[in-house]
């Protein structure tokens, strides 16, 4: 079955050429789509920069988030903040076929991530991937040369699950956002990723993994679909968009009266999430050669 890859990154380096090379010692497919969805996609020469990335001459959809509220040109705040909802939501908007795998910037694939992918399009519901985050990252060509071990980016579910070389299915819990494979229709049923409840704070898929287990969907963990991340690029100067998970709480309880547990309540039996607009209606509209809106509201922090 045919998939898009959708690639997300709000940095001036996210190291693409990791993605785009170490999937083309896996993938000969030229026809494979691939969406970038790019912060900084309009910056001058960037789409060429991108463009000669591409060694394994896919087709590459490079753009920017759609309009937000909280980053870019059409924001109402001060600063750029951080609304990966609304770029995962781009993506969706924009991908063509059935099914959709998602994958963060500053990452190398492992070798068995094309085919690990394949195999999720043919199985029910979502499939969830590992990764690994490490510190002095050496990558040549799609290969890894070298790197040293993080002690705080290994990710668990790999020590709760007794084969790794096969998918089984999981809780739905364990959805990370870095590297899943997800049904199309099964998203616009849910009305996409969490933007309103998310921006400028994160947690998307803490929060989609609520829908997606009051939705009652299956779900698998396959830890072939791995990825190793460096964790150093998350901490570059300058290539910061703000984060923030105000309190409400004087003095602090516990659990803390925050946005974060304010959202956890707020999906706790959601199954269909409101973004403040139909996304089904905004993909085919998109998908049809329309532009995406410019929303006008809503204009305050619905926590604060």
């Amino acid at each position: 079955m045919k998939f898009t890859i959708a690639y997300m990154t709000c940095r001036r380096e996210p190291h693409v050429e990791w993605f785009l090379q170490s999937l083309a010692r896996q993938c000969s497919d030229v026809t494979q789509k691939i969406i970038i969805v790019d912060f900084y996609a309009d910056e001058p020469g960037r789409r060429e920069k991108f463009a000669s990335l591409n060694t394994g001459g896919f087709q590459i959809r490079h753009v920017t988030p759609k309009p937000s509220l909280v980053q870019g040109k059409h924001r109402i705040t001060q600063e750029n903040w951080f609304d990966a909802g609304s770029s995962r939501n781009t993506a969706v908007c924009l991908c063509e076929d059935d099914r959709i795998a998602f994958v963060d910037d500053l990452t190398v694939l492992a070798p068995d991530w094309f085919t690990s992918a394949q195999e999720a399009t043919e199985r029910a519901g979502y499939t969830f991937g590992s990764y690994r985050k490490v510190t002095n990252l050496r990558v040549k060509e799609g290969l890894i040369e070298g790197f040293s071990d993080h002690p705080h980016g290994h990710d668990v579910r790999r020590g709760q699950v007794k084969k790794l070389d096969r998918a089984a299915p999981c809780r739905p819990e364990w959805l990370f956002g870095c590297s899943l494979v997800a049904p199309m229709e099964s998203l616009l049923q849910a009305g996409g990723w969490p933007e309103n409840l998310c921006s400028t704070l994160g947690y998307e898929d803490g929060c989609f993994a609520s829908v997606v287990r009051n939705r009652k969907e299956p779900t698998s963990f396959d830890p072939r679909l791995f990825t190793y991340e460096s964790e150093e690029g998350h901490h570059v100067p300058g290539d910061r968009f703000y984060r923030i998970d105000p309190c409400t709480c004087s003095p602090c309880t516990v659990p803390r009266q925050d946005k974060s547990h304010a959202m956890l309540k707020a999906v706790e039996t959601a199954t269909v999430l409101d973004n403040g607009y139909d996304i089904r209606a905004l993909r085919q509209h998109v998908l049809g050669g329309g532009e995406f809106p410019v929303p006008t509201g809503p204009t305050h922090e619905w926590f604060t």
